[in-house]
């Protein structure tokens, strides 16, 4: 028995309890209470939220400095967006990983006349929310 259990609150309320929770118990499931001739079904769809590891570093590329912020492993994918003071270029990619987790990296160009001083990577997440790199 892997001890999930529909349980009741004092006040009246239902919560599935899902003891040692692990990513195989993610998914659909279905709760059906029964009283005084009433049945009440609920369906509950169960995913774990991951936080994600939040890295920024400076890269080379084709001669031109870029900026680059990664959010890795998150469940579900963050959100990655730039605040700086100039008009800029992102490119953005999110690939899955194969725990189902996420990782979305953001980039940059950064123009010869600005520091990287002036660029904040912003990171949303259900986990982390908004944290500023």
């Amino acid at each position: 028995m892997d001890g999930k259990v529909l349980q009741n609150t004092t006040n009246g309320k239902s919560y599935l309890h899902i003891p040692h929770f692990k990513d195989t118990d993610e998914g659909m499931y279905t709760c059906e209470t029964v009283y005084q001739g009433s049945i009440h079904k609920v369906h509950i769809d169960v995913s774990a939220a991951v936080s994600p590891q939040i890295s920024t570093r400076l890269d080379f590329r084709d001669g031109k400095r870029e900026a680059v912020c990664s959010a890795a492993g998150g469940k579900p994918a963050a959100s990655v967006s730039w605040r700086n003071t100039w008009n800029y270029n992102v490119t953005l990619s999110s690939t899955e990983n194969s725990d189902g987790s996420f990782t979305v990296e953001s980039r940059v160009i950064l123009p010869e006349t600005v520091s990287a001083d002036n660029l904040s990577c912003i990171v949303t997440h259900l986990e982390v929310r908004g944290s500023t790199l």
